[in-house]
């Protein structure tokens, strides 16, 4: 993704979410690579389960401010 290779990226990011679905890091990555695609909707739908949960969780809130 930092090379900017966004179709390397999406399948190693997507199998990372795949083994751990809670993936915070990889799930911030992976909307990061849909949002950078024009992939709007998928990006938010990525971020959605993260804002859920932001008065119990310190690492969601730091997550969503990267």
């Amino acid at each position: 993704m930092a090379a900017g290779d966004l179709k390397k990226a999406v399948p190693l990011l997507t199998e990372a979410m795949s083994v751990d679905h809670a993936a915070m890091p990889a799930r911030v990555l992976l909307a990061e690579c849909f949002e950078r695609g024009g992939q709007h909707g998928t990006a938010v739908e990525l971020l959605t389960p993260m804002a859920e949960h932001l008065k119990d969780c310190g690492l969601c809130v730091e997550s969503l401010q990267t």
